[in-house]
């Protein structure tokens, strides 16, 4: 019998896999059967939603070592970088909420946040304690820092606002913010219409760098590995469930699209809700340190979790950002040219400055004659000839590359 999914999930989306050769994989690192032994996971599917009754989240250090939830059994799993099981972690509390046991990594530490904050190593002894506050609604490791969204279940009742906690891997508080900190990557959103197209341009601010992209998949969580490469990772609710590897500049270099689901509706009584039977689920993507990617592969026999292993090839793209847009002229005298632009895409982002150039043919011959850095956009031709003349192109510089040049402008010198 399969895995019962409800219908209230959202619609299915069947997928094949579509990888470039960057991500290599999958490769199957841990599979366990279904129960409460040592080397299996508990699962309940009577008259419940798979999706709520199913082990729970894992985690991946940096060295590659594994914690996996079996809630339903009310304990963690330690492997380590080979999927070797390593410790069976019972936390030290009477019935821990079947719910919220998700193991984690701060930094290369095993922890479990419940109403305590409960530190092991990575033999599974109990080393540290400490209080947490409660609401957990999401949380991110990054380096040998844990960072905790908080919201309320009830906030008109608990007089309680959202909120994000940061905390040390001994999980000792070390400070609060009112909005997503810097270093998880806030994102912003606008629209820009250029030559009869919408544009969505996605900015996503870091504590030390920013990026835009135009990509056209919405992405609502934005990751980095250790070396500051950026990705988009895309969940099974979602569509499609994949990740997307970034450059600086915003561009795609790599897409991992997960393989595809195999579920089938399942018949039920008239006025009862439907069900899908699963046969073979992916999904809770996540990054490594080194741009490596994990998902749970669900089956009725078996909890697995799978890795794409990132390698770099000549293939990797790594395209600069795109030109100015509107580019035009808005002042012509005798004496000298003025032309405008809006700024290219990726700015704010990977632009690290503008070049005005110029030729007295339309197609060759461009020179440049003027530099502007961010936050200039405009430039001044005041070696002209009356009666001559010119067209003008303009290109974005970053360290990464030049973009193309952009259309030209035509601009003729009135005689003076």
């Amino acid at each position: 019998m399969g895995l019962k999914i409800s219908l209230t999930l959202g619609v299915m989306v069947f997928l094949s896999i579509v990888t470039r050769a960057e991500w290599v994989g999958p490769e199957v690192i841990i599979q366990s059967g279904w129960g409460d032994g040592d080397d299996e996971f508990g699962i309940y599917l009577d008259d419940g939603y798979a999706y709520q009754d199913l082990p729970g989240e894992f985690d991946v250090s940096r060295d590659g070592y594994i914690v996996m939830a079996d809630r339903l059994n009310g304990r963690f799993k330690i492997f380590d970088n080979v999927g070797g099981l390593k410790a069976l972690v019972i936390p030290p509390v009477d019935q821990p909420e079947r719910y919220s046991l998700d193991p984690l990594f701060i930094g290369d530490v095993p922890a479990l946040p419940l109403t305590e904050f409960f530190i092991y190593n990575l033999e599974g002894d109990l080393i540290h304690q400490n209080i947490t506050p409660s609401f957990v609604q999401d949380y991110f490791n990054l380096k040998n820092e844990f960072y905790i969204y908080q919201r309320p279940r009830f906030p008109e009742k608990a007089g309680f606002k959202e909120r994000w906690v940061k905390y040390s891997e001994q999980g000792d508080l070390l400070e609060t913010y009112n909005q997503e900190p810097l270093v998880l990557g806030r994102q912003e959103e606008k629209l820009i219409i250029w030559k009869d197209k919408k544009h969505r341009l996605t900015t996503v601010r870091f504590d030390d760098i920013v990026m835009t992209t135009t990509d056209t998949d919405l992405c609502r969580q934005f990751r980095r590995d250790s070396l500051g490469n950026i990705y988009c990772v895309r969940t099974q609710l979602e569509s499609p469930n994949q990740v997307v590897r970034f450059n600086h500049c915003g561009k795609r270099i790599s897409t991992l699209i997960l393989p595809e689901d195999l579920v089938a509706e399942e018949p039920t009584l008239p006025g009862y809700e439907s069900y899908w039977t699963a046969e073979s689920v992916y999904y809770d993507n996540k990054i490594d340190a080194y741009g490596n990617v994990y998902a749970l592969w669900q089956t009725p026999d078996h909890h697995s979790l799978v890795k794409w292993t990132w390698q770099d090839t000549e293939n990797d793209k790594n395209e600069g950002p795109d030109a100015p847009i509107y580019a035009r002229s808005t002042d012509v005298q005798a004496n000298g040219v003025v032309i405008e632009w809006d700024p290219a895409f990726q700015d704010p982002g990977c632009v690290t400055g503008y070049e005005l150039l110029r030729s007295t043919e339309a197609d060759t011959g461009f020179e440049v004659i003027e530099r502007a850095s961010i936050g200039q956009l405009l430039a001044v031709d005041s070696q002209v000839e009356s009666g001559k003349t010119y067209f003008y192109r303009l290109r974005s510089k970053s360290i990464i590359g030049d973009s193309p040049l952009s259309d030209f402008i035509q601009v003729t010198i009135p005689e003076s």
